[in-house]
Parts: structure tokens; sequence; C-alpha cells
């Protein structure tokens, strides 16, 4: 029952992200999302210190949990697609996207090794820092209004190069051609 009251909670977060995305902008969601990780980490980190029943303790997981879903989990994949220029965005995405996956696996691998000798509380409180940086660096570099002004803005005043096919719009339209000419598509199947 506790492992489906934990997924399920992430249902809630991803609906009320989805409804604030555009209103909040994805940059501010993101702070927004990291804050409240920030302070769930910080009073885990109290918590665990003192002889807090188990099933506060377990409320206030389920609020991490779901902080972890409200906001980062989906702006840290909007974001890439909305801030680099079309011409290198699918690289930077991937650099992005790598960039995490990295900070993941060191993650779960450092996690276990320092946590005997410093202790849960501390974990907490590092994670509670780390979600503090990830604010600092959405701040500084992630600009303010992405959804509305994107990188393609950039792209129309001619900063940046675009390659790839033409698009359709552009495209010099192709001749029909004329009734009498033979396509060769509707072949007579008696010849």
């Amino acid at each position: 029952v506790q492992n489906m009251i934990c997924c399920a909670v992430c249902i809630p977060a991803c609906v009320l992200t989805i409804l604030l995305i555009k209103p909040l902008e994805p940059r501010t969601l993101q702070m927004v999302g990291f804050a409240f990780m920030a302070f769930i980490y910080a009073l885990l980190a109290l918590m665990w210190g003192y002889n807090v029943s188990r099933s506060l303790l377990f409320i206030v997981f389920i609020t991490a949990r779901f902080s972890i879903w409200f906001g980062p989990v989906a702006t840290v994949f909007l974001l890439p697609s909305e801030i680099f220029p079309t011409a290198i965005r699918t690289s930077c995405v991937g650099i992005s996207a790598a960039f995490g996956k990295v900070g993941a696996i060191l993650g779960v691998f450092l996690i276990p090794v320092f946590e005997p000798a410093i202790g849960i509380s501390a974990v907490f409180v590092i994670c509670a820092g780390v979600a503090l940086l990830a604010i600092a660096v959405t701040h500084v570099c992630i600009p303010e209004d992405t959804l509305a002004s994107g990188a393609d803005e950039a792209d129309k005043l001619g900063e940046a190069p675009v390659s790839g096919p033409t698009p359709a719009a552009e495209a010099p339209a192709a001749e029909a051609p004329a009734p009498s000419e033979d396509t060769g598509l509707l072949e007579d199947s008696t010849r």
C-alpha cells in the first residue's frame, strides 16, 4: 500500500505542473519546485534525528515525492528544448540529458558510500543544498520568459544558422503534370 501511495502522489504533482507551466513559465516553475524540494529535504533532515512517528515521517516523505515530481521533473526536459537555437538544439539537449544522467549516477553511487559515515540527516541536508544550488543555477543560466521568446526568435533574426530541409511553407511549389501527360501511375494491367 505504501508503494502505491508513493507512486500515486506523482500523478497530482504532474497534473499541477501541467496546469501551472504556462502561467508561471518553466523557469519560475523549476525554481519553485527546487525550493519546495529544499524545504522538504531540510524538514526530513530535522525530523530524522528526533523520535518522530513513522506515520508523520511517511507523510513528509510522500510530500518529498510530490515535490520531486512537481516542476523539476517536467521542466528539466522542457527547458533545454526551449532555450537552445534550432541549429544546435538536438546536440545541446543531448548534452543536457547526459549531464543529468551523470548527476543521477553520482548520487546513486556516492550516497551509499558517505551515508554510513555522515548519517542520513546529513544526506538530506546535502540534498537540500543541491536543490538550493539548482535554484541559483536556474536563475543565472536560464533566460526569463522561455515560452514566449524561445530560441527560435534568434533564428528569425538571422543570428543562428538554420540547417536542414526547407520548411514546406518556404519551398517552391511543385508543378503538377499536364492532364494529357502520362505519369505512368495508372498503367493498363492488360498490357
